[in-house]
């Protein structure tokens, strides 16, 4: 059986000045913010008590990386049920006519994102 599957995307992006390949997360939050306590003492600390720790990310590892999201917004744009493909098919459609199942459809969104 089949479950209705329904998309629900509030675009956002903080920087569209972010290099479209992203960039070392020090060196972005530096460029933007002038350091990056806003996420290692706010966003990161308040999002503990939520359970997102962003283990390995932040200043603790030098390989992060702020990513730009552009093909992200992209992504879930044309999936979406505002997209008209062809007709009244939208991309919410095609994207149920592929018939994935939940984990293959995370694994989808999550590889483009």
């Amino acid at each position: 059986s089949s479950s209705p599957l329904d998309i629900r995307w509030h675009p956002y992006m903080i920087d569209l000045k972010t290099n479209k390949h992203g960039e070392p997360f020090l060196a972005y939050n530096q460029r933007r913010w002038g350091s990056d306590g806003w996420f290692t003492f706010g966003c990161k600390k308040d999002g503990q008590k939520d359970g997102a720790k962003f283990d390995g990310f932040g200043r603790e590892n030098p390989n992060s990386f702020w990513a730009n999201t552009v093909n992200a917004h992209r992504f879930m744009w044309f999936f979406s049920s505002a997209h008209k493909i062809n007709g009244n098919t939208t991309g919410l459609d095609l994207l149920a006519s592929f018939d994935l199942n939940p984990h293959k459809l995370k694994g989808v969104i999550l590889r483009y994102y």
